[in-house]
């Protein structure tokens, strides 16, 4: 059985939005690594990737909240983005109907 670690890459490293628009599915790729982020720990990222199934994803943009010394509303803490296959659930607490409560959302 011969190894796939010696295959060359050739082109410019994409975008995966770009990537999918000019190649289409499937591919065999190897993640660029000038700008690589951190994959789940079993997966190797040295080693490459069949890209076979994409899907659009919605998203969630939310901050962890708290109420501030005037009564409003104030983020606290890093930004979310949650994506639609989170596997959580949501309890509903309130609808927020006064936007101007909502104080260094920046």
């Amino acid at each position: 059985m011969s190894s796939l670690s010696g295959i060359k890459c050739w082109g410019e490293p994409l975008p995966p939005q770009e990537f999918l628009r000019k190649y289409g599915l499937p591919q065999i790729v190897r993640v660029f690594e000038g700008n690589r982020v951190q994959g789940p720990a079993r997966v190797d990222l040295d080693r490459p990737l069949l890209l076979y199934k994409a899907y659009i994803c919605q998203q969630v943009h939310a901050r962890s909240i708290d109420r501030d010394k005037n009564g409003g509303i104030t983020s606290v803490g890093p930004p979310l983005i949650l994506p639609d296959t989170y596997p959580g659930k949501y309890h509903f607490l309130f609808t927020l109907e006064k936007p101007q409560t909502l104080t260094s959302f920046k």
